[in-house]
C-alpha cells in the first residue's frame, strides 16, 4: 500500500529540482510505501530531463505533463487527481524536507487519525539566511477551526500548503481543489481545509524547508495580470468568510478586512490596465462583493468615484485601457520604470 503522495508541480526549476528529488529519496521508509508525482506544467527548461534521469533510478516517480499550462494550482490539482496515497503532500520543486523524516510525520497521522497535520517551516530569504517561521505554540489535538481562531490575525502563517500532510480520504470527501491561478493558490486552498479539519495536529518542528528562489512568482515584478489572480484569491476569502461568520465572527471579520485592502488596492492601482475580459473578470468580483467592499473600502476621490460607478467606467475603460497599457509598457520595459 502506498502510504504518502507527494505531488510537486513542477516549473522553471531545473537548478533546484534535483535537491528537493533528493531529499525525498533521503529517508527513512522503504520506497515502496512512497509516490513521487511530479506534474510538468509546460515548464521551458530542462526540468523535464532532469526528472526522466531520476526515473531511471526510482520506480515509485510519475511524470505528469500538462499539454497547456493550469499553473501551480492546477499542477497541484493533477497530482491530487493521479494520487494513490493515503496521505499527502505538496512540496514545491525549488525547495526541499528535512531527511529521514517521514516514519515520525506518518506515525503522527495514523496514531491520531488525523485529517491534517502541520508543522513549522524554515525560510530562507534573500540574503541566504535561514528563519524558524513559528505558526502556533499549541501542539495540542484540536479542529482547524479552533487553530485559525486562535491564529485570529496571524492566520496567513498558516498558509502554505507545504507545511502539512492531509488525509487523502478527508481532502476527497471535502472536495478540495486549487484554484488555478500562480499566486496565494495554496492559502485559499488551506485557509478551507484546515478550517474543516475535524482531527488538526500542529508539531514545533520544522520540516520544510522554503528556499528564496529570485526567478519565483512572488519575487518577480508582478504585473496586472497578476493582480488579477490575487483579485481572485481575495474573491474566494470572501466567499469564506460568509461561511464562517456566524459560527467564528472574530475569525471572519480579520480576515475580510486583510481581503478588502487586496481588493481596494487592485481596484485603484490595476483596474484600468485590465484588457476587456480581465475588466469583466474583475468587475463580476467587484459587484459581487459591492455592499461589503462600499461599507469597509477605505478608498478616496477618484478611485472611490470609480467603485461607485463601475458598470458607467467599464464602457469607458474600453478607450481608455489600451493607451494606458502601452505608456506602463513604456515606461517598465523601454525606461525599466515601475
Amino acid at each position: 500500500m502506498v502510504k504518502l503522495s507527494f505531488i510537486i508541480p513542477c516549473y522553471n526549476a531545473e537548478k533546484y529540482i534535483s535537491r528537493c528529488l533528493d531529499s525525498i529519496y533521503n529517508q527513512d521508509i522503504p520506497e515502496s510505501e512512497f509516490e513521487v508525482i511530479c506534474v510538468n506544467d509546460c515548464s521551458p527548461d530542462n526540468m523535464r530531463e532532469i526528472i526522466l534521469e531520476y526515473q531511471k533510478q526510482h520506480s515509485n516517480l510519475i511524470l505528469i505533463e500538462h499539454e497547456i499550462s493550469k499553473r501551480p494550482g492546477g499542477a497541484r490539482n493533477t497530482g491530487l487527481k493521479n494520487a494513490k496515497g493515503k496521505y499527502i503532500w505538496f512540496i514545491d520543486s525549488d525547495d526541499y524536507i528535512k531527511v529521514n523524516c517521514l516514519k515520525e510525520l506518518l506515525f503522527e497521522m495514523e496514531k491520531y487519525s488525523l485529517d491534517v497535520l502541520n508543522f513549522e517551516l524554515m525560510k530562507e530569504d534573500s540574503s541566504k539566511q535561514w528563519k524558524l517561521l513559528l505558526a502556533s505554540e499549541s501542539t495540542e489535538i484540536i479542529t482547524g477551526a479552533q487553530f485559525l481562531d486562535n491564529l485570529a490575525g496571524r492566520y496567513s502563517v498558516n498558509g502554505s500548503s507545504s507545511s502539512k500532510i492531509y488525509k487523502a480520504d478527508f481532502l476527497f470527501t471535502q472536495n478540495l481543489k486549487f484554484p488555478e491561478i500562480g499566486f496565494f493558490e495554496d492559502q485559499v486552498f488551506n485557509l478551507q481545509a484546515v478550517f474543516l479539519a475535524k482531527n488538526f495536529k500542529h508539531k514545533q518542528i520544522a520540516y520544510y524547508y522554503y528556499c528564496y528562489n529570485e526567478n519565483s512568482i512572488m519575487n518577480t515584478r508582478s504585473s496586472y495580470k497578476v493582480k488579477l489572480d490575487v483579485l481572485c484569491y481575495a474573491n474566494r476569502i470572501l466567499s469564506f468568510t460568509r461561511e464562517v461568520e456566524n459560527t467564528y465572527p472574530a475569525l471572519a471579520e480579520i480576515v475580510r478586512i486583510q481581503m478588502l485592502y487586496y481588493i481596494d488596492n487592485i481596484l485603484a492601482k490595476q483596474y484600468i490596465l485590465c484588457n476587456n475580459k480581465e475588466r469583466k473578470t474583475a468587475k463580476c468580483y467587484i459587484l459581487e462583493n459591492y455592499d461589503m467592499i462600499k461599507q469597509y473600502t477605505k478608498l478616496t476621490g477618484w478611485k472611490l468615484a470609480l467603485l461607485k460607478n463601475i458598470e458607467i467606467a467599464s464602457p469607458i475603460l474600453m478607450i481608455v485601457s489600451p493607451p494606458a497599457r502601452f505608456i506602463r509598457w513604456f515606461y517598465r520595459e523601454l525606461l525599466g520604470r515601475k
